[in-house]
């Protein structure tokens, strides 16, 4: 191994000690063909030796914090199936976010993007700056970034979980040794007086126990199902069988609970994550009763035409631009039905009416605020 990266490997545990495990967890690559540095989701970090050479110790500090945060908050779990120059970059603007507020001098090169490079507020997660990167290249806001195109920053397969052609190691760290690392780490970091502000979020948010959301999803939607069946009513449409002379008596009736189902279809969206709700959520209806028709509206920043299904597999997501679920919400309620089901990342606009029907949001991957008056179920 380059002995002036051993050097900054040193440096940067000196100043960080909380980083030990993740630092010399990593396996470290001779590579021509990577641009400056760069490291896979398997913990395996490959440096180009004239970029080595040519930078200066501070650089190559830097370089190699950022690298390690890749790691650290799971970005190639987080962003599968995204874009993956847009994860990339997302990735790097809520970690340079960090880097910037723990003393470093964060410039844009190769490999940094500032904040400010494109005009986005600071101190976000790479989720929600994915989707404002989303927005402004479908938009074209007339930037300079917007005309000449996202670069790709070749952080590797840890920014984003897809792959980069010099990543050619087969071996290294597994998910699972990698949660441990991560562990040892979000420890150290909350025990530290000097970690900065994003890492120690992500550490007091790291190994929290949460509830399965399965059942809660399930429970939520069957209480609101019951309350509504167990409505009941008098009607005239059909007389009771019970007369008395000339006086007609009503009969009596049950609601029969209806769902709309509103699903978040915007770029952002896993595809996974989406699937698992969806199949969740099919269980509990077809349990509660199994003729039930369900509507579902996909909706990203216009609602699709209602779809009414009996099952998950008949349902066609359509979409895949921004989001603005209120509109999703106002379109199911105009339907009338019992409960609305709405399935999001939740990076939307809540500031929306509150609908007739109860109203259960499925977070999906996040945990954002919502209107107090919804019932919202975590879901990861």
């Amino acid at each position: 191994m380059n002995r002036k990266l051993q050097i900054v490997r040193m440096g940067l545990f000196i100043k960080h000690p909380y980083f030990a495990s993740a630092l010399w967890s990593l396996r470290m690559y001779k590579s021509d063909k990577v641009p400056t540095m760069g490291v896979d989701k398997r913990w395996n970090l490959y440096y180009n030796e004239e970029f080595v050479e040519n930078s200066t110790k501070d650089i190559l500090i830097l370089a190699l914090y950022h690298e390690i945060m890749h790691l650290l908050y799971d970005h190639h779990r987080l962003h599968k199936n995204l874009n993956q120059v847009v994860a990339n970059i997302s990735g790097d603007l809520e970690i340079n976010d960090d880097l910037a507020r723990d003393g470093y001098q964060v410039i844009e090169s190769k490999f940094l993007h500032p904040v400010d490079t494109f005009g986005f507020p600071e101190n976000l997660l790479s989720l929600e700056y994915y989707k404002l990167l989303m927005e402004s290249q479908s938009k074209g806001d007339g930037s300079n970034k917007s005309k000449e195109g996202l670069k790709n920053p070749q952080c590797g397969s840890c920014s984003h979980g897809g792959g980069e052609e010099w990543e050619e190691q087969e071996g290294g760290i597994s998910d699972g040794v990698g949660d441990l690392i991560r562990s040892n780490v979000a420890r150290e970091a909350k025990e530290a007086g000097n970690a900065p502000a994003g890492l120690k979020r992500w550490a007091e948010s790291f190994g929290v126990s949460k509830v399965d959301w399965r059942k809660v999803l399930s429970a939520k939607i069957k209480r609101s199902l019951n309350k509504v069946s167990g409505l009941t009513d008098y009607t005239y449409s059909k007389p009771s069988r019970r007369q008395g002379g000339s006086i007609i008596y009503p009969s009596m009736y049950t609601n029969v609970p209806s769902v709309s189902v509103v699903i978040d279809t915007s770029g952002s969206m896993s595809e996974d994550n989406l699937n698992s709700a969806l199949r969740e959520v099919n269980k509990v209806l077809t349990s509660f009763n199994g003729n039930m028709t369900v509507d579902v509206l996909s909706c990203d920043v216009a609602s699709s035409s209602v779809q009414k299904v009996f099952k998950a597999s008949q349902i066609n997501l359509m979409g895949g631009g921004g989001t603005d679920m209120g509109i999703g919400i106002a379109d199911a309620d105009k339907l009338k039905r019992s409960v609305i089901i709405c399935l999001t990342d939740g990076y939307t606009n809540w500031d929306i009416p509150k609908p007739k029907a109860d109203l259960i949001i499925g977070l999906i991957g996040s945990n954002v605020k919502t209107p107090e008056w919804a019932t919202t179920v975590l879901i990861d």
